[in-house]
């Protein structure tokens, strides 16, 4: 995978992270979260696949065979899903970390 790619990745990972935990502490639903941040992913890496293929199109082509490398111009777009699992698990987390724990009854 090119260097630009992971680039574009792990920017529109943080991005998102960023929002996710941002509207989740002024939301406080995990809901509207997600969606959001699945929106910030879907325009940063479907608005980056054309402009990335214009300035050069031979990037997409399949040089090897591993499995990211073979998705060709389609890789930027595979990555929404796994970057909306990531945040669903950090919000989740977050949900988490933010109940209090119940005390346990310990019955003798």
């Amino acid at each position: 995978m090119n260097s630009l790619f992971i680039i574009i990745i792990l920017a529109t990972l943080f991005l998102s992270l960023l929002s996710t935990i941002i509207v989740m502490k002024k939301r406080r639903n995990k809901y509207v979260a997600l969606s959001f941040s699945f929106i910030i992913s879907l325009v940063i890496l479907v608005t980056a696949t054309p402009i990335v293929y214009n300035g050069d199109p031979n990037i997409f082509i399949n040089q090897s065979n591993l499995f990211f490398a073979n998705l060709g111009i389609y890789t930027l777009i595979y990555f929404i899903p796994l970057i909306t699992l990531i945040n669903f698990c950090v919000i989740s987390l977050l949900v988490k970390k933010e109940q209090p724990s119940e005390p346990k009854n310990q019955d003798h």
